[in-house]
């Protein structure tokens, strides 16, 4: 905890700096925020090809054309989850694969569970499922945001035609059980 003292002098140091300078300490502390590939905000780390990301978004834009900007954007963004999504299967499996092997006994499926319950006790499998969980959120609440997006251009149109079709009138009661 600061004290009283130390809050203003630190206020004013703060209020002199310019940061960085020069383009290597410009470069330095963009990357500030980026521990690793799973919470950067750059898709694609050092090793990875651009190409793969690209063929992604086209995925992408060929299912869920864009109409303007802005779903252009939540493509991209859904394409970059996806693509963390991807990066970190890749490390469970390479955590499985690594863990199985050091497992004894001849039995493939022996060997993978007796793999999981070594890692489930593990700080590093936890993380990492809960990275998998966040991501899975983070895709979802993205498309349902171009869902959203799609609707508010077309406030009158009923989402599903062959749905209301289906279930008649509003006013009409189901049949009642006996």
């Amino acid at each position: 905890m600061s004290s009283r003292w130390k809050n203003p002098a630190s206020r004013a140091n703060g209020a002199r700096s310019k940061g960085p300078v020069t383009p290597e300490g410009k470069r330095r502390s963009s990357q500030n925020a980026v521990k690793h590939g799973l919470r950067s905000q750059h898709a694609l780390l050092r090793d990875e090809s651009d190409e793969g990301f690209q063929e992604s978004l086209q995925m992408h834009v060929e299912c869920l054309p864009p109409t303007d900007p802005m779903e252009f954007q939540l493509l991209q963004d859904m394409t970059s989850t996806q693509w963390c999504q991807g990066r970190a299967l890749a490390m469970e499996k390479h955590m499985l694969e690594t863990e199985a092997a050091l497992q004894p006994g001849a039995d493939p499926l022996d060997r993978l569970a007796g793999a999981f319950a070594s890692l489930a006790g593990r700080q590093s499998f936890h993380l990492l499922n809960r990275y998998q969980n966040r991501l899975s959120r983070q895709y979802q609440t993205q498309l349902h945001g171009l869902l959203i997006l799609r609707n508010l251009k077309r406030p009158n149109e009923p989402t599903f035609p062959e749905i209301v079709e289906q279930q008649g009138p509003v006013n009409e009661q189901p049949p009642q059980s006996k």
